[in-house]
């Protein structure tokens, strides 16, 4: 009825073959133990997975790097969230968060993940606060408090988004 996108069938037969091949590994390393040695093999092997077979479908690699930013773009949303929840970034921090997430899917993965320049535009004071503050003393303490939120603001939502980048992308 729907296809299935072949990034889609491509990762999922990327997820199956790890943990087949992580799977077989762990047998094997069970089946070292002297503790386990009177095991009968055969029955745990039937709750193995199976060998996946390799998708016959042309697959475009944009498809799968669109594919793979989606996903990861939705574990950041839940870490942000985890975040928030624990007291780690603000309500307002992790709004922000998501509608740069929400930015980053309206165009559909296409966009790198690396591309979060908002960040730091949103910490450049703004030309219009400079001039308030050549016009008067009111104005200079005003736009400084702003500015001083602005910058807290800012210093949250770069934490937020690094943990969550040291979550998603581990090195």
């Amino acid at each position: 009825m729907a296809e299935i996108p072949s990034s889609k069938l491509l990762l999922d037969y990327s997820v199956k073959e790890q943990l087949y091949e992580g799977s077989k590994k762990y047998l094997k390393d069970l089946k070292q133990k002297e503790a386990l040695e009177a095991t009968d093999w055969s029955i745990v092997e039937q709750f193995l997975p199976q060998k996946e077979i390799y998708p016959e479908m042309p697959v475009r690699t944009k498809d799968v790097m669109a594919d793979i930013r989606l996903r990861i773009l939705d574990r950041e949303r839940s870490l942000y969230w985890s975040l928030y929840t624990n007291g780690v970034i603000s309500s307002g921090t992790q709004r922000r968060l998501n509608a740069a997430i929400d930015e980053q899917y309206d165009r559909d993965g296409k966009k790198p993940l690396c591309d979060r320049g908002d960040i730091f535009e949103f910490c450049e004071e703004p030309s219009w606060i400079i001039s308030m503050k050549f016009f008067s003393r009111f104005f200079q303490k005003w736009a400084d408090i702003y500015y001083q939120d602005r910058i807290i603001l800012g210093y949250d939502w770069a934490r937020g988004l690094i943990i969550a980048q040291k979550i998603c992308h581990p090195q």
